[in-house]
């Protein structure tokens, strides 16, 4: 009768966790609503519990109150404890009856001794732990039991006989459901909050990355576009994820729909590849663009890439190309005029050297046809090499020998 009566009355403590769960996740663990909520449902509980209480004698009533005080200090802290306390003394003193005091010392005594274990616990870092909340709920009611010697000396004796058992083995075995129970709904809420703030800061780092990111689901639809996406692009989020025609919006039936399609169905490793992209006021752009899918899998995300806009650069680099095919023309250009200016000369100064009969003014112009040769020699390996800040002098010296021997 004893075990059934006080069975009963532990369900009720059960009800708790689901109740305390809903608050944990509604408010902020450290504010002092949470606190106060939490105190006030823990409170309420000791009060139904000692509506639903075991009356052994008049005035002698025994119920799941350590518990839940107990586990009120041991994990909501003073404040809740100290709440849900005062309710439960206040409601104790007025029911009456001869274990007024031993009632309110067991509330007293199982909210402190939550409250200390619970400082402990914090200040040394102990993790939950089912055999410790088994130790802990043992010491609270070995507490309960001993204050029974509180109560009129004609009752102490049948009150520990009658309880002493009962309390010992099956309160502890409630304090561990109970605790395991909030503890685990804890370490849930937890785990879901930072998940939540983890998938908060990779959308803020997606979104302010200054590449362009986006991702397809299985359909080949869009499902991720980031703040770059729509700077280079024009189209914003709403515009492009989840709309099956964006692709074809994007990048039309050209080739470079071919690569963008398998890419976006896994089909194809993409590194560092150039797409042209057609923006959305008509403007042509050229990305570089690399599927990172098989490298970083991410859930939920059949594929996606990374790319930068090389517009600009792909204009400067034609615009160096262009140049650079003018200045190779004007090279040829002042190359052949030079060639034919130095011929011209080196003619003239030969036939001029024929008609010489002084020999000194011979060795001058000789000197002269001479150094025109070398000029013209140098001009025309500057003209073929690769590098025209130098030449290879060694060839240079035997070509001129070459030149000057042959003439």
């Amino acid at each position: 009768m004893v075990f059934t009566e006080l069975l009963h009355n532990l369900a009720l403590i059960m009800v708790m966790g689901v109740i305390y769960s809903f608050i944990y996740r509604k408010l902020e663990y450290d504010s002092l609503m949470f606190r106060a909520a939490s105190g006030v449902l823990f409170g309420v509980i000791a009060l139904l519990g000692m509506n639903l209480s075991f009356t052994l004698m008049p005035g002698i009533i025994f119920d799941g109150r350590s518990v839940i005080l107990a586990v009120a200090g041991l994990f909501g802290g003073l404040v809740p404890a100290l709440i849900a306390s005062v309710m439960a003394a206040f409601y104790r003193v007025w029911i009456g009856g001869g274990g007024v005091i031993t009632g309110v010392l067991v509330i007293v005594s199982s909210a402190g001794l939550g409250v200390a274990y619970n400082a402990l616990r914090r200040r040394r870092n102990i993790p939950y732990r089912m055999h410790h909340f088994y130790i802990f709920g043992l010491l609270v009611h070995i507490n309960m039991v001993l204050l029974m010697a509180t109560l009129p000396g004609s009752s102490r004796l049948i009150v520990f006989e009658t309880i002493a058992l009962p309390v010992l083995a099956l309160f502890p075995i409630a304090t561990v459901l109970i605790s395991m129970l909030l503890a685990d709904t804890e370490q849930r809420i937890e785990d879901e909050k930072a998940l939540r703030e983890s998938e908060h800061r990779l959308r803020s780092v997606i979104a302010g990355m200054p590449v362009m990111l986006n991702a397809y689901n299985e359909n080949g639809t869009i499902i991720a576009w980031n703040a770059e996406c729509a700077a280079v692009t024009g189209y914003n989020t709403d515009e492009i994820i989840g709309k099956p025609e964006a692709t074809m919006l994007l990048y039309g039936n050209g080739a470079d729909a071919m690569p963008v399609s398998q890419s976006s169905t896994g089909k194809a490793v993409i590194r560092n590849s150039e797409r042209r992209i057609t923006a959305k006021n008509g403007t042509v752009k050229t990305l570089l663009w690399s599927s990172l899918s098989e490298l970083f899998p991410i859930p939920g995300w059949h594929s996606w890439g990374i790319g930068v806009d090389i517009t600009e650069r792909k204009n400067h680099e034609s615009r160096i190309e262009a140049a650079l095919r003018e200045k190779e023309v004007l090279l040829k250009e002042i190359h052949h005029r030079v060639k034919n200016n130095m011929q011209i000369i080196s003619s003239l100064m030969n036939l001029q050297l024929r008609k010489m009969k002084d020999g000194k003014s011979r060795e001058m112009a000789a000197d002269t046809v001479r150094r025109i040769q070398s000029m013209a020699l140098v001009h025309e390996m500057l003209y073929h090499s690769g590098d025209l800040a130098e030449i290879d002098f060694k060839q240079y010296t035997a070509r001129l020998v070459s030149e000057i021997s042959g003439a």
